[in-house]
C-alpha cells in the first residue's frame, strides 16, 4: 500500500496503479479505500466489490468448476495446500477435464509434491496431447531432478504446441545450455 500510495503521489494520472492499491487495500480489510481505488481502475468493471452475502453462496457451490475456482483462487494467494485441497475435488468430479488436471499438478509442485505433480501432469497431457503447459510443467519438474534430456523434450514439446510460448524457449535453451549444446 505505502509504495503504492507513493507511486499515485509521483504520478497520479495511470488507472492501473489503482487496481493493485485496490486490491492491497482489500487484502488489509479496508474495503472502503479498496472500493475507491477499484472503481477507478483502469478495468474497473471487471473487478467486483466485495460482498460477503455472495461469498457465502459462492462457497456452499458444490459442483467441479467452483472447486476449481476456489482452487485457482488459492494459488494465487500462495495457498499451495487450500489449492490442492480444491483442485482435488474438482478432478474427483471432473476427472477428464486435462486443464484441472494440469492446475492440480502446479498446485501440487508449489505445495512441494513433485510425484503427486508428475502424475496429475501426465494425466493432463494423455488427455490433451496439445496442452503446452502440462509437458512445460514435466519439463520443470525433470529440470528440477537434472534429468535435462527428459526436461529437454519436454520444453520442446511445449513449444511445438505453443510456439509463442516464451518460458519454454527460455528453459529450453537454459537446458542445452546446461548440457553442452550452448550452441543450440
Amino acid at each position: 500500500v505505502d509504495y503504492l500510495e507513493k507511486a499515485l503521489d509521483l504520478h497520479p494520472a495511470p488507472a492501473s496503479v489503482h487496481y493493485p492499491l485496490g486490491m492491497a487495500y482489500r487484502g488489509r480489510g479496508d474495503r472502503a479505500r479498496a472500493e475507491a481505488h477499484l472503481a477507478q481502475a483502469s478495468d474497473a468493471g471487471s473487478v467486483p466489490p466485495a460482498d460477503p452475502l455472495m461469498d457465502a453462496v459462492a462457497s456452499a457451490l458444490r459442483g467441479a468448476g467452483a472447486f476449481e475456482a476456489r482452487g485457482m483462487e488459492a494459488l494465487e494467494a500462495r495457498d499451495w495446500n487450500a489449492a490442492v485441497d480444491n483442485l482435488r475435488q474438482a478432478v474427483r468430479l471432473a476427472p477428464s477435464n486435462a486443464v484441472t488436471r494440469l492446475n492440480l499438478g502446479t498446485a501440487l509442485s508449489l505445495a512441494g509434491d513433485d510425484a503427486g505433480a508428475r502424475r496429475e501432469l501426465l494425466e493432463a497431457v494423455r488427455l490433451e496431447p496439445r496442452l503446452a503447459k502440462a509437458h512445460f510443467g514435466l519439463g520443470v519438474l525433470a529440470q528440477d531432478a537434472e534429468q535435462w534430456s527428459d526436461a529437454i523434450e519436454r520444453f520442446d514439446a511445449a513449444i511445438e504446441h505453443d510456439g509463442e510460448f516464451l518460458d519454454a524457449h527460455f528453459a529450453l535453451a537454459e537446458a542445452m545450455r546446461r548440457t553442452g549444446r550452448a550452441a543450440d
